[in-house]
């Protein structure tokens, strides 16, 4: 309580702000929604339903009319949209969404609950996806969408470099670039980034049920493990042709993250040098902490349990394959483990499950399929 009593009051004193607008406010309704949850006070829940409106009005939500591909859901550092949110080393990208799926979860009957929503919609269907297609085969996120004035914000002496950069990456419609990785300088690799970003993809996956948002953010795991161009595996002890990492002191630590790849020059390609340098294979803890977070929504079987009369047969819609589940003969209650997919339940109604969901059902007569 005293903690965020400090933070709060830090926030109201704008000659100790740090940070963008909409990294704090994400910062600080999540705390805020823990500390409802945890007291019950109202308080919290308050500021938290306070600062929501900072996140809605910081993002783009409409198409600009001459860029050659829809792509928008993006976010500035805040609500006045002056400049467009980035990151290049340490990413912190899925604080809006994860702060919107949380007020959505528990406000569910709130009036302002659609435009929660629509912020994790917009992101995850017109901005990541979108960016995606960019970088086929291998679906890695890219970094953002670049202005072309964006480098006159950046120290004088870096302006030239800053500049080469954003011109270095794909026009999407007048004045606008997307770049593959991050405008970067001493700083480069992008696993910090890319991870951060398939978090806010996989909590909005989870939010709307979107099996495609869990595949495309499940590729993000596979570049790192291998499925990239240079066909090796960033973590150290796994995966396929992994390499040593830069450590001062501690030497090789199976399980360990580099900040990851980086480009070369301004150029906008992936770049994986065999040099032993920093900071890119330099091993860092923010990608390790970003993908454990990513395991409670990308790995493991979804958990379906309710009440049924009879026999469940769950069909996979992909393969055909059928799993029967026997309920409990006094209860009638049942418990099945199925792997992520799209289902007919008792060949009917579909039902999507996603890694780590947890569904409940109730398949007895007179209450039809519903599901949570």
């Amino acid at each position: 309580r005293e903690d965020w009593q400090h933070a709060v009051q830090g926030m109201n004193a704008p000659q100790k702000r740090f940070g963008a607008q909409v990294e704090l406010a994400s910062a600080a309704i999540l705390a805020s929604l823990e500390l409802y949850r945890a007291t019950g006070e109202k308080q919290y829940a308050d500021k938290a339903l306070e600062l929501a409106p900072v996140i809605v009005n910081s993002q783009q939500r409409s198409f600009f009319k001459d860029w050659r591909i829809p792509i928008t859901g993006f976010f500035y550092t805040g609500p006045d949209k002056e400049r467009i949110l980035h990151y290049f080393h340490r990413g912190h990208e899925q604080g809006p969404i994860v702060a919107m799926a949380r007020l959505c979860e528990t406000f569910p009957d709130h009036p302002d609950w659609m435009k929660w929503y629509s912020v994790a919609a917009l992101h995850s269907e017109y901005f990541l996806k979108q960016m995606a297609k960019f970088t086929e085969p291998y679906g890695m996120l890219p970094a953002s969408v670049y202005r072309d004035d964006e480098y006159l914000q950046a120290p004088e002496a870096r302006r030239d470099f800053f500049r080469a950069q954003i011109l270095r990456g794909i026009p999407v419609g007048e004045r606008y670039y997307l770049r593959l990785f991050p405008i970067w300088f001493d700083f480069r690799g992008n696993l910090g980034t890319m991870l951060s970003a398939t978090k806010g993809l996989s909590e909005a996956a989870h939010l709307r049920g979107d099996l495609a948002s869990v595949e495309l953010a499940q590729l993000q795991l596979h570049w790192t493990v291998g499925r990239n161009p240079f066909v090796q595996s960033l973590i150290y002890g796994e995966g396929y042709d992994y390499a040593p990492q830069y450590t001062a002191t501690s030497g090789d630590m199976v399980g360990s993250f580099p900040v990851g790849v980086q480009t070369n020059a301004d150029r906008d390609v992936p770049y994986w040098a065999s040099t032993n340098c920093h900071n890119w294979k330099e091993v860092w803890v923010h990608p390790a902490s970003r993908w454990i977070w990513l395991m409670r929504d990308l790995a493991g079987p979804a958990m379906v349990e309710g009440r049924s009369a009879s026999v469940v047969e769950f069909r996979d819609v992909t393969s055909g394959d059928v799993v029967r589940v026997q309920p409990d003969f006094a209860s009638g209650r049942f418990h099945a483990l199925l792997p992520e997919g799209a289902y007919e339940v008792n060949g009917q109604r579909g039902l999507t499950l996603l890694p780590g969901g947890v569904h409940r059902l109730d398949l007895r007569p007179g209450h039809g399929l519903y599901y949570e």
